[in-house]
């Protein structure tokens, strides 16, 4: 089963602010992102642990 990419008209507050924030640190919302935006928890974990400071998180692009 695949998981649609949500429009902004689709996703909630949270999910907005989410994706909102992805894109302006990569320059869009690519890759694993736009699935994790599904879970805007899980989506919240996995953006802070790829920018925290040490982490072994490789950035995912495309």
């Amino acid at each position: 089963m695949r998981l649609p990419v949500l429009t902004e008209e689709e996703m909630d507050p949270q999910q907005q602010e989410l994706a909102a924030r992805i894109a302006g640190r990569r320059g869009a919302v690519r890759g694993p992102f736009r699935v994790w935006l599904h879970s805007p928890e899980m989506c919240e974990r996995a953006e802070s642990s790829a920018r925290s400071p040490g982490s072994t998180a490789v950035s995912p692009s495309g």
